[in-house]
């Protein structure tokens, strides 16, 4: 695979924009950076995020680890946009979830199961340890900040139960009790 240019990929429920919307930028309040945001007819405005784009390739993995092209794991004919998302990841990104060989002059991916458990304990790791870092509240809505001890905001268990749960709306149930397996959690 050669190196590619970066692309955008903005994911935005369907019925949200049936009808008129448009793409509007606007500085966010905390960081002053630029945010793409997606206005609906009806004014309601939605913050485009940036996502792993790995998260939304995973569903479709060869779970039997033979290898193809990723343009012929890439295909579904409810969702055939599916395909843009080749273009989005570089081969090192790929290997994250992926063993990668060359066959017939074509580079062809195995999923690794091994890996794509390191790739998402890795994930749950980072966003564990951002929310310590950015000291964001985790405990339920009705106990305020202001009341909460070190050890609500610093437990690791709780942080990474937390983190696990945050990613796995981005997997698969099987993905999803994998990881919380593999990290005890």
């Amino acid at each position: 695979m050669a190196e590619q240019e970066s692309h955008r990929v903005f994911l935005v429920p369907e019925s949200e924009v049936e009808g008129n919307y448009s793409i509007i930028r606007l500085k966010h309040p905390r960081t002053k950076t630029a945010v793409l945001y997606s206005v609906i007819e009806d004014g309601r405005i939605f913050m485009m995020t940036a996502v792993d784009p790995l998260f939304y390739i995973l569903p479709y993995v060869n779970k039997d680890g033979k290898f193809c092209p990723l343009e012929d794991l890439l295909v579904d004919e409810d969702f055939p946009d599916i395909h843009h998302l080749s273009k989005c990841c570089n081969l090192e990104e790929l290997l994250n979830i992926f063993d990668s060989k060359e066959a017939a002059g074509y580079q062809v991916f195995g999923f690794n199961k091994t890996k794509t458990l390191h790739w998402l304990q890795k994930k749950a790791d980072y966003m564990s340890s951002s929310l310590k870092s950015k000291e964001i509240s985790i405990t339920d809505g009705s106990k305020a900040s202001c009341l909460q001890t070190n050890d609500d905001k610093e437990n690791p268990e709780v942080l990474q139960s937390y983190a696990c749960h945050m990613i796995s709306d981005y997997l698969s149930e099987e993905h999803s009790k994998q990881l919380f397996e593999s990290l005890g959690v």
